[in-house]
Order: C-alpha cells, then structure tokens, then sequence
C-alpha cells in the first residue's frame, strides 16, 4: 500500500513516530493506492510530481482502519485503500521520491 506525502509530514512522523496527513487531518484519512493504481492517482492529482515522497507501508504495521473504497469513472472500476487515523512512522518499510516511484511501478 503506497501514499504519497509531502517532505515535511514525513520529516515530523520521523520526529514523533507517527504520521499524519497534515493536508487531511480534519478528516483524519490517509489516501492510499496500490503500486498499480500510482500512475492513475499521479495523473489525476499531482500534476507536478518534484518535491512529493511515496512512502510503502506495512499494513499489519498499521493502527488505523484500513477501508477499501471503491470509485467507478466511466467504465473504469477501481478500489483504493484508505486508512483512517494515524499510522507510526516504524509501518513505514521504505520511502522514495515520488518521481522514482514512478520509474519503480508505472513502468510494470
């Protein structure tokens, strides 16, 4: 399960051991995708992929409750992950640049 987060939430997660979506705490949802979902959300959310992290989590690392959610565009049917509430940073099992996420997943 992938998230793509600003530098900043990530650098505070690894300052107090857990992460919150400072763009959506008031909602207190994590957006989430599937390696094979990440081109899709890109596309449609993150016209300008620089600065951005994508952090890989563990899902049995995660506290928070993981709900599938599922979108219909169209003809196209597809079920994102989103956690609700908080996760610690230690479910994080590896981070890059967004731009290199891309490279690592679209490309399959």
């Amino acid at each position: 399960m992938l998230h793509i987060a600003r530098d900043e939430d990530w650098a505070r997660a690894r300052e107090t051991g857990v992460y919150a979506n400072a763009t959506h705490r008031s909602s207190g949802i994590i957006y989430c995708c599937e390696p094979s979902q990440l081109r899709m959300v890109v596309d449609a959310h993150f016209p300008d992929a620089a600065g951005w992290l994508v952090l890989t989590l563990d899902e049995s690392g995660v506290s928070g409750e993981i709900r599938r959610v599922t979108f219909q565009q169209g003809g196209r049917v597809e079920t994102f992950p989103h956690l609700h509430g908080t996760f610690p940073a230690s479910a994080v099992r590896e981070v890059v640049t967004l731009v290199e996420a891309l490279r690592l997943y679209a490309s399959s």
